[in-house]
This record gives C-alpha cells, structure tokens and sequence, in this order.
C-alpha cells in the first residue's frame, strides 16, 4: 500500500514531463511528491513508525487514495501555469514596484533589528534549549506587536505569501527588469527573513520552504533567464544553498543525536516522509474529533476576542482521538480533523472550481498575477506539513496580498 503514491506520482511525473518535454515548474512539484513519497517507503522499511514524528503504523486505502487525490488537485494549476508566457510589467507601475521592494526592505530591517538580542541568544544556545524555550510559549509567536504599527506590519514578512513573492519577484527582476544590483539583493534578504526569524525556535520548516520555493522558481522562469544571469542564480544558490544545508544539518543533529533509533538520518527520513501515515492515522483515529474552526478560520477567533493557543488546540483534539497530532500530516489532514469529510471535500470541490474559472481561461500571466502564483507555491510547500493559514496573522497577509494586487492591476486616477 505505501507504494502507491511513490509509483502514481512518477508516472504523473512522465506524463507532464513528456508533455512539456521540459522540466517545467509543475514537474518540479511532482518530484516533490515523489521524494516524500519515497521517503514514505524507508520509514516502512526502516520501521520508524511510532518514532521521529511518525505515527504508529496506519497506512491504508483511504488515506493512500486521498494523499494522492487532495496533491492531483492542487497540481492542476501549476501544469496550467507552466505552459503560459509571462507579460512584461507595465511601464507606470515600475515605480511602484520598486517603492514597495523598499517598503518591505525597511520593515524586514525592523524585524531583524527588534529582535537581535533574541537571536544573538538563539545563536549560542543549543538548538534543543532553543526548542524548549519556544514550546514553552507556543502561542506567543517570535515577537508579541502589542499596539506596535510598525511590527504588524513587519511581523506580515512572515506569513503567507511575502517571503515567496519576495523570491518570485526577485526572479522576475533579474529576468525582466533592469534594477539596480542593491534592489535585487534586497528581494533576496527578504526571501530568507523567516529563515533569520526560525532560529529563534530552531525550526527547520522555513528552510524547507525557501528551498521548494527556489526550486520552483527556477523551474518557472528558466527559459527566460539569460545565460549570464543563469550562471550567477547557479553561483548565489549555491552559495545560499550551502550555508541553508550547514543550517539545516546543524539543528538536526543537535535536536536529533541520541541514539541510533532517533538519530539525524532517522530523523530526517521521518520530517520528509511522515505525512502520508499520518495522514492515514488522522483518518482512522479522528472521526471523534470535535467540529472547530478556529484553526481554519483563525481571524474568526480574533474578530470575536477569542484566544488561540496552538498547543491547547493539538492536546484537546488529542483528548478526544487519543493520538498525537501536532505531527505533519498534510493540508487534508488538518481539514479532516477541524471540518470533517465534508469540509475536506467542500476545500477540494472548490479550488477546482476556482482554478476553473480563474487560471484555466487566461491566456498569459500578468505581473499582478504573480501575486496568485506566490500564494500557489507557498500553500504547495506548506501544506505539505499542514493547514497554511495557521494565525490570524496569515490572513491579515492574504489580505494585504488582495490589497498588493488591486494596486498593480488597476489604474487609478485621482479626480480634480
């Protein structure tokens, strides 16, 4: 049964490939799934089940049909966009995309700045010291903005989708654009802000996504990247690469090195490939779990004064199903959980719906678009791990993301 989803998604991924006879963005993501799939595979042989984030052994049809369902859907749009030309930025709204590459640059700033101190600290402590302090105060977030203006909106470079339009916009500048070099290293420093920010709780997901999200980016704009530009993207992420891997390494082993059964390579084995049994387990286990919202609609809970503590929530569902569920266990899993079948299957109904009337009609992709495109990639590399939208704040910043594109997409004209 768990080699089911490694064998759909390498044929999936022969059939987009072939088709494109490129290895276009929606491949990319494919071979995504073929990785976790496959990792997927060595948890079972390795039998890590009940150890390194993996539940107790629950592979089944049910959660096998669904893992490969709820990711066929979400990939329709990325091998519709990989076929589509992208449009040249119009000429008026240059200036205002440079403003906001510098508005953003001053706020990440800030970020970083309000939060030395803790992260020269973060530094010197042992990533599992690091860790504990963080699930001490799982609610609090990296930095409380109290009435502070100007940290809830740099506390936005956080969430969904700035730090991925960040790298998709510094892809579309150095492929497009004639930008000063100091503009484009910008976009850059602010595509790794939630990197910088994750060593506050010596978390490895930030890592995880910036890579993804690279990836695909340079899957998506390759044909439009001149030679020379190509070798310095090799050259940077390389560079950027390496230093992530060090990062990356570093928080396993100090996390994770204490004993063969819990060690870094078991560890690892577990983060990448524990999301299809947990998937299957959530399935079984969590049909007593009680109908909430809150995780879902998060800005509900704060339009109506009404707290949310992540870890109160995981250990109340625990209550009533009687496994762990603060595990990886994908998008459809965290929406089974809250919603049930029903909401599960209403989310999937109606992004195909949306991506019907929206992306399959469009002939080309305009430079407001690449709004949506970021927010693609980033639901993608997150739902991975689990529901996207955790936090109020994630919807304040698809908010600000609608509000960013209204302002590229329209002209607008003050009357006299």
């Amino acid at each position: 049964m768990v080699y089911i989803p490694f064998v759909y998604f390498i044929l999936l991924l022969l059939f987009y490939w072939r088709k494109n006879k490129a290895w276009t963005v929606d491949v990319a993501a494919v071979s995504i799934l073929v990785l976790v799939s496959f990792f997927a595979i060595l948890i079972d042989v390795w039998d890590l089940y009940g150890e390194s984030g993996v539940n107790e052994k629950s592979i089944s049809a049910v959660g096998v049909v669904l893992f490969c369902v709820e990711w066929t859907v979400v990939l329709f749009p990325f091998h519709i966009l990989a076929r589509l030309p992208i449009r040249l930025i119009d000429e008026d709204k240059i200036k205002l995309f440079r403003f906001f590459v510098i508005f953003f640059m001053v706020f990440g700033v800030i970020l970083i700045f309000v939060n030395l101190q803790d992260l020269k600290q973060a530094m010197v402590l042992d990533a599992v010291d690091v860790k504990t302090e963080h699930y001490e105060d799982l609610g609090s977030g990296y930095k409380d903005s109290g009435q502070n203006l100007l940290l809830y909106v740099a506390n936005l470079l956080l969430v969904i989708p700035f730090s991925t339009l960040a790298l998709v916009w510094w892809f579309y500048s150095i492929s497009f654009m004639k930008n000063p070099l100091w503009l484009n290293w910008g976009l850059l420093f602010l595509s790794i802000v939630p990197i910088i920010m994750a060593t506050l709780i010596a978390g490895r997901a930030s890592i995880t996504y910036w890579v993804v999200e690279f990836y695909f980016c340079s899957c998506f704009f390759w044909r439009y990247i001149a030679n020379k530009q190509r070798f310095r993207i090799i050259t940077i992420s390389s560079g950027v690469a390496g230093l992530i891997v060090v990062f990356f390494v570093t928080i396993t082993l100090s996390r994770f090195d204490d004993g063969i059964a819990n060690g870094p390579l078991y560890s690892f084995t577990g983060y990448a490939g524990q999301s299809i049994n947990n998937l299957s387990s959530f399935l079984e286990y969590g049909e007593n779990s009680p109908f909430q919202i809150g995780r879902i609609f998060p800005l509900t809970n704060k339009i109506l004064g009404q707290s949310f503590n992540l870890g109160d929530f995981y250990d109340n569902i625990t209550h009533y199903i009687g496994i762990q569920v603060n595990r990886f266990s994908t998008f459809g899993g965290e929406l089974f959980l809250d919603l049930g079948w029903l909401g599960l299957l209403v989310f999937l109904a109606l992004w195909c719906v949306l991506i019907n009337h929206s992306i399959k009609k469009q002939s080309e992709i305009s430079f407001p678009g690449l709004i949506w495109i970021s927010i693609l990639f980033a639901f993608f590399t997150r739902g991975l791990f689990a529901w996207p939208f955790i936090g109020y704040y994630s919807t304040a910043g698809l908010l600000a993301a609608i509000f960013l594109y209204l302002l590229f997409h329209y002209r607008f004209k003050l009357k006299s």
